[in-house]
């Protein structure tokens, strides 16, 4: 008889955000890109590295947008 035992050990049983902080940064570093402190990866991280990317893309997105807003409306006031 065979036994399987599989473990969710990203974020269940081991803590790994500063790893996956610090390789995300290195990658967007590389690409020019800005990097985030580790505590905001909290918010970015789950369901796989393919959407911590995407929440990294919208997120600088939003950021991007807020800009453009703040420096359209200073301009007419």
């Amino acid at each position: 008889m065979k036994k399987l035992v599989i473990f969710d050990l990203d974020g269940t049983l081991l803590n790994t955000i500063a790893d996956l902080a610090h390789s995300t940064n290195y990658a967007l570093n590389k690409l020019g890109y800005p990097t985030h402190e580790i505590e905001k990866y909290n918010f970015m991280v789950g369901n796989g590295i393919n959407k911590l990317f995407e929440r990294e893309n919208d997120r600088r997105s939003f950021q991007a947008k807020e800009s453009h807003e703040s420096r359209k409306n200073s301009k007419n006031s």
